[in-house]
């Protein structure tokens, strides 16, 4: 129990470090007023345009779709909030790698000219009950060890966004690299397999410490309670985005 509380207090203590004025999770997006009114799939692309968001969409047809409006304005944010990752469009396809029977939900997409898209299987937007499982069964405690293949409350479309995103947000900001604030906060708090389970998730001990970041940023950005380490991974990469703008 003290160790636990020593280690809470820690994560604290670096976030502290980072600055006593805490970051807000997102900042205010240019979206119209009437957008909560736009959510078929012909209002999206149409503010997509007034953005400067290039929106593809195959395989669906013009209809309500609450999963789409969050695939859209969480592309909104990366675009407004972290110009470095240079986000693009967004594509919803059922094109190879997004069909029926693949288990991509979404995925980052770099290309040549360093452009980001976001894209989302058409499938899995069609199939809200469908996706709804996946998400709840991915997030959820085993019942046996109390841990979560991915955190909880990262059971949306948004999450796993934000999760592809923190790969890109690691690569864009060298997040990882000696001397980094978030690669300090790892190896203060992070030592062994188990703990990256404990801490993080059963998916970030996978491949540790490539898929710590983008859990994480995830639990940060969708869990109710993202945990102290959360918090200070999660506030250490907003602070250093703002500061290559130089506005800190």
């Amino acid at each position: 129990m003290a160790d636990s509380v020593a280690a809470k207090n820690k994560c604290l203590d670096l976030a502290a470090l980072l600055g006593k004025a805490k970051v807000p999770k997102a900042e205010p997006t240019r979206l119209s007023s009437s957008y909560k009114d736009q959510s078929t799939i012909s209002g999206i692309i149409n503010e997509g345009k007034r953005l400067g968001l290039d929106v593809k969409i195959v395989g669906m047809k013009d209809e309500h779709n609450m999963d789409l409006n969050r695939v859209m304005t969480t592309a909104v944010y990366y675009r407004e909030n972290f110009p470095e990752l240079n986000t693009s469009g967004v594509i919803i396809t059922d094109a190879s790698g997004m069909s029926q029977n693949s288990k991509t939900v979404a995925k980052s997409v770099r290309y040549p000219d360093g452009t980001n898209v976001i894209m989302v299987s058409a499938p899995k937007l069609k199939d809200r009950a469908e996706l709804k499982r996946i998400m709840m069964k991915s997030a959820s405690p085993n019942p046996d060890t109390g841990i979560s293949w991915h955190p909880p409350g990262c059971n949306t479309i948004q999450s796993v966004i934000d999760h592809e995103m923190g790969h890109e947000l690691e690569k864009a900001y060298r997040l990882l690299a000696d001397g980094s604030d978030v690669k300090k906060i790892l190896e203060e708090n992070i030592h062994n397999g188990m703990q990256v389970s404990f801490k993080i998730s059963d998916y970030a001990a996978t491949n540790y410490p490539d898929e710590a970041i983008p859990e994480l940023w995830s639990k940060y950005r969708n869990s109710p309670d993202p945990r102290p380490l959360a918090e200070a991974v999660g506030e250490a990469i907003m602070k250093r985005a703002k500061g290559s703008r130089g506005s800190i």
